[in-house]
């Protein structure tokens, strides 16, 4: 289980459960095929998280409102109806504003859920880097809150590396001095 919760505010990022069959699949292919120790060695931390998503507002009605990409597409809804539990990471510094985040929304709006994005992050991990990072506007949950940290000037994944939930929680284990 994670172990290190932040407190939610505009800019957090938001990881929690996995559903599915394929998520199931390969998340134990991630396990024992990953080529980096961390994420192998520590999958309890990553087992049970998959979907990410980041905290954009904040309503009195809702509370803090997060944007996800969804097989839908792109999408707002309140944290409070996310299914299961989750976990808030504050990569960003505290100073992200709701105009940024609508300006992150504005640009990225409308970009198609990427069905296929597993798959292809499968084959850059198991290749090495070998199988480049496609881009385009499809878009996965991983790529959408990748491409939001980077809008924002803290990058969570390089600029040409593909979006990977398991590399951002260990990024952000290592920067903020977790063990």
């Amino acid at each position: 289980m994670f172990p290190y919760v932040d407190t939610p505010r505009i800019g957090s990022l938001v990881i929690w459960g996995k559903s599915g069959r394929l998520a199931w699949i390969l998340a134990w292919a991630i396990r024992l095929f990953d080529p980096d120790p961390w994420i192998r060695k520590n999958y309890k931390i990553w087992w049970h998280l998959w979907h990410t998503s980041q905290i954009v507002d904040q309503t009195d009605k809702d509370g803090w409102i997060v944007d996800e990409a969804a097989g839908s597409g792109d999408r707002r809804i309140p944290l409070k109806d996310l299914k299961g539990p989750y976990i808030v990471i504050n990569w960003l510094p505290e100073h992200v504003t709701v105009e940024e985040c609508r300006a992150f929304i504005n640009e990225f709006q409308g970009f198609q859920y990427d069905k296929w994005a597993y798959l292809w992050v499968a084959l850059n991990r198991l290749s090495r880097n070998i199988f480049p990072r496609i881009a385009d506007n499809r878009h996965m949950c991983w790529e959408r809150t990748s491409d939001f940290c980077m809008f924002m000037g803290h990058p969570i994944c390089h600029v040409n590396e593909m979006a990977y939930m398991p590399l951002m929680i260990e990024r952000y284990e290592l920067r903020c001095g977790h063990d």
